[in-house]
């Protein structure tokens, strides 16, 4: 059913369930004696949670729980917890009428919404979910297919066929709501003959865009009575959601004059060619998903922090919902291109790969928080991830840093980008290092050695010849010991041809080549000791965030009133 090409791994993320009809959506109607927590209901389910499992199984804890489960749209567990409640209700009569009345109503929602036929709880894909949790799977992608389209992820699948519920479990997991189709199998050929049923899907595409086009096309399919009337509901409901997750609403739909297969045909046929989602919205009709996207399309970062839904399922704005007691500022950032960037999934895998927590358990808290780009479902923000792979290379967001230090210059990328760089990104943090010096980059980095003492030009430069771009530092206990020796090999390779390309000799080459030669020996992360590992690895690593090292117990104490601060447990 699907072929996986690589990425993240972890731990299943909490599914909920999606509407049944194409009724104007209304969010949880939040009982008046229970207003959204200070909180917000994400800590409210899990103090929750703690308080059932220490004080046990009251009636009041219970009921708590129940309303927590209700609000967050988690309605397996919410069915669960209503039976036991209400079995017990009955048994000791413990609750009242109005307590029995709402746990039924309870019972009723999470029957009905569970009724919904969804492909999410299929064997193979609940085996595919193992994977993507547990072999680093991309969830971006991997490739499904369906009657009409040979290269779709799983959420553009979900979008298409109308599954609201595997949509949001999708998304809840990490996925990038604007990412475009994968590259189609290679086995496949792309030149589909007319009347070939399966196509390759624009390459444009986004999963709003599929679920609107889809929209239009059933519903001339419905008025031909070719199908039920039922078919357009799934189709709404995942365009509404991805528009309330923050779904790109100007993104075009953009069909090659060389595609072919039953959709692309019938969607040139119905001139919704070249497209926005926002005209496609006029074009269907739906009130209900035009009106959405005047509310939740917004370029304004603003509006879109009230307006917003977490990415957890539970379709409440983030700010009652996981981001409740958080700066605002921190669900959104700004791109130098005038993008925002929404926060990475509560419940996706941690970024960190280094626990089997999902982000809201692991790192969600951590000083340097993570935001994920829809269309290319890059992380941005964090200070330090690993890629899974084995050696755990290093993937420092240079990009935002970079931008964010020549926004604060009042410089424009253009203005520092230089003709034959390796890459934007390297360019950008070479100009960057040259022009602001180490200070900001050591901070970002968190590196506490001899970096700071660099002649920023020497470390450019020797960046600039690197084979493959990295940022040295001397304190490397996130990486492998054969990649710690790699590395060496590679930053003074590329310092001696520094050095030759600058015909820097004699004495000068050898105060360039001690200052700035990378060592496998970390020093020790108390900035009052002066140790230095004499192998590598040598020093214990703190347990609880496993990104610093020490030489001895008194100097983890003592660095501790300092390390705290961002000290994240993994």
């Amino acid at each position: 059913m699907f072929s996986t090409m690589g990425k993240k791994s972890k731990r299943k993320a909490t599914k909920s369930a999606g509407a049944a009809s194409s009724a104007t959506y209304n969010p949880p109607s939040i009982p008046s004696a229970l207003p959204v927590p200070a909180e917000g209901w994400a800590m409210e389910l899990e103090d929750a949670e703690k308080l059932l499992k220490r004080k046990g199984a009251t009636v009041n804890n219970l009921l708590r729980l129940c309303r927590a489960y209700w609000t967050m749209r988690q309605w397996g567990n919410l069915k669960n917890r209503a039976d036991q409640l209400l079995a017990r209700s009955e048994e000791a009569n413990e609750s009242t009428s109005d307590v029995k009345e709402e746990l039924a109503r309870y019972q009723r929602e999470a029957l009905q919404e569970l009724s919904v036929p969804s492909r999410v709880t299929d064997a193979s894909l609940r085996d595919y979910f193992h994977h993507v949790l547990t072999e680093h799977v991309s969830i971006d992608e991997s490739i499904f297919d369906n009657q009409y389209f040979n290269n779709l992820n799983l959420l553009q699948f979900a979008a298409i066929e109308g599954d609201v519920r595997l949509l949001e479990k999708v998304v809840a997991l990490g996925a990038a709501i604007d990412f475009p189709p994968p590259p189609p199998p290679q086995q496949e050929n792309d030149n589909f003959t007319t009347g070939h049923l399966q196509g390759v899907a624009p390459p444009s595409c986004s999963a709003l865009l599929l679920a609107c086009a889809s929209l239009i096309m059933n519903s001339e399919l419905v008025a031909d009575k070719l199908k039920a009337p039922e078919a357009l509901n799934g189709n709404l409901e995942c365009a509404v959601q991805l528009v309330r997750l923050g779904a790109d609403c100007r993104l075009k739909l953009s069909i090659p004059e060389s595609s072919c297969g039953v959709a692309a045909t019938m969607w040139r046929l119905l001139g919704i060619n070249n497209k926005t989602a926002k005209e496609l919205a006029l074009l269907s009709g739906k009130q209900e998903l035009i009106d959405t996207m005047e509310a939740f399309s917004s370029n304004n970062k603003d509006t879109m922090i009230r307006t917003v839904h977490c990415r957890c399922g539970s379709r409440l704005p983030w700010k009652d919902c996981h981001l409740a007691g958080l700066p605002p500022e921190t669900l959104a950032m700004d791109r130098s291109d005038g993008k925002i960037v929404f926060r990475y999934s509560p419940l996706a895998p941690c970024y960190c790969n280094n626990s089997n927590k999902n982000y809201w358990m692991c790192c969600w808290e951590s000083p340097h928080p993570s935001y994920q780009d829809d269309r290319t479902g890059k992380l941005h923000g964090q200070c330090i991830i690993t890629d899974g792979q084995p050696g755990g290379k290093e993937a420092i967001d240079l990009h935002l840093w970079a931008t964010q230090e020549l926004k604060n210059r009042g410089i424009g990328e253009n203005e520092v980008l230089v003709d034959g760089a390796p890459d934007r990104e390297r360019s950008l943090a070479a100009q960057i290092i040259r022009t602001a010096g180490l200070g900001s980059l050591c901070r970002a980095l968190i590196d506490r050695g001899k970096m700071r003492e660099m002649d920023p030009e020497v470390y450019a430069g020797t960046m600039e010849r690197l084979d493959s771009y990295f940022h040295w530092r001397d304190a490397n206990w996130h990486l492998e010991t054969s990649e710690i020796k790699a590395r060496v090999r590679e930053w003074n390779d590329a310092l001696e041809q520094y050095c030759d390309d600058k015909n820097i000799i004699g004495e000068e080459r050898a105060v360039v080549m001690k200052l700035h030669k990378a060592s496998p020996f970390s020093p020790c992360a108390n900035p009052a000791c002066s140790k230095v590992e004499t192998t590598i690895k040598e020093f214990k690593r703190c347990l609880a965030c496993r990104t610093v090292a020490y030489c001895s117990r008194g100097c983890q104490k003592a660095d501790w009133k300092y390390h705290k601060k961002g000290c994240v447990p993994r």
